[in-house]
């Protein structure tokens, strides 16, 4: 087995728009979205990340990842220089997963089939 890269993150969230298509200079497929991750506090914060897709393999995701949309994004953390003397810290994705949020049923709620 080979070791795990010391870069890697998992991040379980849903997107804050949609995501867009785009095609680099260099002819590259390129699908980018925001994710909100919450942080699991009683003041319901969360994280904002930007999610990089590049490769031809992630060009369908960009008709169906819509605002609200739940994910399971694997990758790894990259940091680069844009105009104005900024640094972004943006995930790489390896892997999109796409989920469905259900909200957890509480005893008292009527089950579908009941």
């Amino acid at each position: 087995m080979t070791p795990a890269s010391p870069n890697h993150v998992t991040l379980v969230g849903t997107l804050t728009a949609d995501a867009g298509f785009y095609v680099t200079r260099t002819g590259r497929p390129k699908v980018t979205f925001r994710m909100a991750v919450a942080r699991g506090t009683a003041d319901r914060s969360a994280d904002f990340f930007t999610i990089v897709c590049l490769s031809q393999r992630f060009v369908s995701l960009a008709s169906v990842l819509a605002k609200g949309t739940l994910v399971t994004v694997t990758g790894r953390l990259q940091s680069r220089d844009v105009p104005g003397g900024r640094t972004v810290t943006e995930v790489r994705a390896e892997a999109v997963i796409i989920g469905r949020y259900s909200s957890p049923r509480t005893e008292s709620e009527p089950r579908e089939n009941d």
